[in-house]
């Protein structure tokens, strides 16, 4: 008997801000029971809830992380995509809700934005202000984030750097910093992306995605062009198989199916 063709299985790697928003959509879902926790609700009727809330720019971001969800769910359920984000995520997040937590509690001491913006020494006031008990909170909100979006969801998402070589991402990082204008953490996440192959990254900043989609496809600059030959050239020398630059694209608008 002739051996079945693998199906098609695709990569797709989670930047930071896709993870804030998934998590910041799911803590208003369950609060407002919006899907995941209910079904029966469109896309427009969340949107009008989450802006009943919070202005408009505001609410756009969090129903980024539904269509996300709701993306991610079709992706493992007809595909099985193997989904990866980077630990420097993981530290991004965990460093945002840290430094919200104890700016709130400034604030509600008598110090107001615009004098803890002036602060010559602002991270070690931050520090100040935190609790042993915030760094166990927001860890244990980190993990429980994760197990919810497997147990219920059916979605994985495994760190790239526990599969791969430091060393590897190391080196394409920097091999891009030498060549593109990037954010330090931005092209860390665009290295773990390529090194673990992936066709799709999920990202809502926009200069990161313009990025990453000029160098899919430069469509005919001759810059743009040189650099995509060149970073190509490097994978090929460095892994095996014909490289993938991943493109971003825009996600459908969705909701996650109940759980």
């Amino acid at each position: 008997m002739a051996n079945t063709p693998l199906a098609f299985r695709p990569t797709i790697f989670l930047d930071t801000n896709a993870l804030h928003y998934m998590s910041s959509y799911l803590r208003w879902a369950e609060k407002e029971n919006l899907p995941p926790f209910q079904g029966g609700v469109a896309f427009r009727q969340a949107r009008s809830v989450l802006r009943q809330h919070m202005p408009k720019s505001i609410a756009d971001m969090p129903l980024q992380g539904a269509k996300t969800l709701a993306f991610l769910q079709q992706q493992v359920d007809q595909h099985g995509a193997a989904i990866y984000t980077s630990r420097f995520a993981k530290a991004e997040v965990i460093y945002g809700v840290l430094e919200g937590q104890a700016h709130a509690r400034m604030a509600r001491e008598g110090l107001p934005y615009r004098m803890r913006q002036r602060t010559g020494v602002l991270s070690e006031l931050v520090s100040m202000y935190l609790e042993s008990q915030d760094y166990r909170q927001v860890i244990g909100e980190w993990d429980n984030f994760l197990n919810l979006l497997e147990d219920k969801g059916g979605i994985t998402v495994l760190y790239v750097e526990n599969e791969e070589d430091f060393s590897q991402i190391a080196e394409v990082a920097e091999f891009l910093q030498s060549r593109i204008f990037m954010d330090v953490v931005d092209s860390w996440m665009y290295a773990c992306a390529l090194v673990m192959q992936a066709e799709r990254i999920i990202t809502f900043d926009g200069y990161f995605k313009r990025v990453i989609n000029r160098l899919h496809n430069p469509q005919g600059e001759s810059d743009w062009q040189q650099l995509q030959s060149d970073l190509q050239n490097m994978l090929r020398a460095r892994f095996p198989g014909q490289p993938t630059l991943p493109k971003v694209e825009n996600l459908a608008p969705d909701l996650p199916k109940p759980w």
